[in-house]
């Protein structure tokens, strides 16, 4: 995946940021892209949206270490402001280009549940489920919703 010139993002990052977790997870979370600290470090979902994800998931309660994090766009995509890297949302060409890594990624997978984090997550939601897939992305909402209302629930 390092030599993958489908698209231009690769100029400029520090590498393609591939998914982790294990792979019998039987969820599967997928972000739009990697940002910058995920770029600089290799792994997804280590910086501010990591953080986020983590928070939400343990209101949900789901524990990371059994769900496999990935994105649809596998390089940061970002424009400069002064010596600081800005996330910039990727075009549609762009995800498209990055779709057959999501695909072969979820065909070794294989999992019970795709939750899509984003917009740029959509095509590939779209086309898993038309393949047979199950979305739980609603029913995740619905239940991190109830638990945040329960009494006495973390609210951060």
């Amino acid at each position: 995946m390092q030599e993958c010139r489908g698209c231009p993002l690769w100029r400029g990052t520090s590498q393609a940021v591939f998914g982790e977790g294990p792979l019998k997870a039987g969820i599967v979370l997928v972000g739009e892209q990697p940002g910058d600290r995920e770029d600089r470090e290799g792994r997804p979902f280590v910086g501010p949206a990591g953080r986020e994800l983590d928070r939400v998931l343990e209101l949900a309660g789901i524990d990371r270490d059994a769900t496999y994090v990935t994105n649809v766009v596998k390089h940061f995509k970002f424009r400069e402001r002064g010596k600081r890297r800005i996330h910039d949302k990727p075009t549609h060409a762009e995800a498209m280009a990055c779709l057959p890594w999501l695909e072969r990624e979820l065909a070794l997978l294989k999992p019970n549940a795709l939750v899509a984090l984003g917009a740029t997550a959509g095509p590939a939601r779209h086309r898993w489920i038309s393949g047979g897939g199950r979305l739980m992305s609603d029913r995740v909402k619905a239940m991190m919703h109830r638990r945040m209302a329960e009494p006495g629930s973390a609210k951060r």
